[in-house]
């Protein structure tokens, strides 16, 4: 969440940051690999599963696909709040109140959208952080947007 006066420049930041492996992260995966072995990899990927299902049921009522290779959901955020204009109230609803931050889906091209990443999320917090975005999604989905402006 952040003050509606930077939208703009965070719009243009976000344009700016990687979104696909860099070659740094994609040589430390082969590393990995051939260091680690395979089954360490493996357990890695297991290891997100543990927090993928907290997660998931915490966004599958927004109408998202369950992917099967990704470390983030994309969740709609309720028929109220689904546009540019109220998308960041509502993000500054659920970092505030709920305390998660999710991404914006202006930043992918999605306005009303929202793109929560549970993979460098430790184990411990995972649960409690699912727990408390779909408090805050059910929050979102009994009002109405009012904007101060």
């Amino acid at each position: 969440a952040y003050p509606r006066e930077l939208n703009d420049s965070m719009q243009k930041i976000q344009d700016t940051i990687p979104t696909h492996p860099t070659v740094a992260s994609q040589r430390l995966a082969l590393s990995a690999l051939k260091h680690a072995g395979p089954a360490w990899v493996a357990k890695q990927v297991r290891d997100l599963a543990d927090c993928r299902e907290p997660m998931w049921r915490a966004v599958a009522r927004t109408g998202t696909v369950k992917t099967s290779g990704a470390f983030y959901f994309f969740g709609a955020l309720p028929p109220a709040w689904r546009c540019a204009e109220h998308e960041t109230a509502a993000l500054e609803v659920l970092a505030r109140e709920f305390r998660v931050l999710v991404t914006p889906g202006t930043a992918f091209g999605f306005p009303g959208y929202f793109r929560v990443s549970y993979g460098s999320l430790p184990d411990r917090e995972c649960a409690a952080a699912a727990k408390r975005l779909g408090e805050g999604l059910d929050y979102l989905a009994s009002t109405t947007p009012h904007l101060d402006e």
